[in-house]
Parts: structure tokens; sequence; C-alpha cells
């Protein structure tokens, strides 16, 4: 127990180190670093082939590490080993800014459930929640309800398929007035 409550005491030493020099919402690293996971259930067969590819954000719950990104988009290449390299692209004042991880199945055979490590050893989950039969769009989040996105291969969706993703994001548990309308316009000063 004793090497719990330390571990747990440099975690937040970590955390507001951290948000001081990188000038993070502190409410929001709190609330992931005690984030709890319920089941969620997600699609039954991914096909990581058609699945890779660009992806566009059309709408998401804010994330601090987004915060002040507009023309997001997400590239995802599948690897001889099975794995999927990722990388998540915005203009954030002006500037473009890149992130790129590595995700692989949680699961062996499941495709639908994934963890995503951008740093390690700190790695996310990725649960493919819809998905149409086109693989023109899905919707993806975390098992603690705390992100979601709507991708789509376009920049905008119709008003149909946003309120079907809606209506499925709460049924889910999500809590669908979070959803925030991403930005798409962008200029070569972006």
């Amino acid at each position: 127990m004793f090497k719990f409550i330390v571990l747990t005491g440099i975690c937040l030493c970590i955390a507001i180190l951290t948000v001081a020099f990188v000038k993070l919402p502190i409410k929001y690293i709190i609330r992931d670093l005690f984030a709890k996971e319920m089941p969620l259930e997600t699609v039954q067969n991914v096909d990581l082939n058609r699945y890779q590819g660009t992806w566009f954000s059309a709408y998401e719950f804010y994330a601090w590490f987004q915060a002040g990104c507009k023309c997001t988009k997400a590239e995802y290449l599948l690897t001889d080993s099975g794995k999927v390299e990722v990388k998540n692209s915005c203009y954030r004042d002006g500037n473009l800014v890149t992130a790129t991880a590595i995700a692989w199945p949680i699961n062996k055979g499941d495709n639908s459930k994934l963890y995503v490590q951008f740093r390690a050893p700190f790695k996310g989950k990725y649960y493919i929640l819809s998905i149409d039969e086109d693989y023109q769009h899905v919707l993806v989040g975390t098992p603690d309800r705390n992100y979601l996105w709507i991708l789509s291969r376009t920049k905008t969706i119709d008003e149909n398929t946003f309120k079907e993703f809606k209506a499925k994001a709460e049924e889910l548990g999500f809590d669908s007035s979070r959803f925030l309308k991403v930005n798409h316009e962008c200029s070569r000063s972006d």
C-alpha cells in the first residue's frame, strides 16, 4: 500500500510540473489520471486494410491535447507487422502540429479495440464504436467516456450522419452535448 501511495504522489507531482511548464489545463489531466473505465460495446469486425488512410475529424469532444486545433486529421497506415502507424495533424496558431504514434489490437483478433502509444510508456485506448459499411464515417472513443470523435473521409458530414452518430454515442453512455464541430477552414497562413 505504501508503494502505491508513493507512486501516486510521484505521478501527481509529475503531472503538476508538466502543467506548470506546458500550461495544460490541470482539471483535464487530473480527470484523465483518475478516470474509471466502463464496459463499452464496439463494432464486431474492423478491416484495418480498409480503415487505413486519411480521416478528418468532423466533430469531437474537447481534448486538452487538441486545444486550439483546426483542420484536424488522422492518417493511418497498416504495417507488415499488423500494427498501425498513426499521424495526427492540425493547425494551431498558424503552425502545422503533428503527433505520431503506433497502434495495435488490445486483444488478438479484435481490431475494434486498440492501444495507441504516442510516447512510451504511456498508451491510451482507441475503441471503434460505429462504422458505416463503406468505411466513410466512424465513431471512435475511449472507455472512460472522456473522449469521442466522429471521423470522416471528407472534411464535413451531413446532418443525418451526425444525428445517427450522436444517437449512438448517447446509447453508449456518452454526453453528446459535448460534441464540438471541427473548423476545417484553413488557408496557407494556417
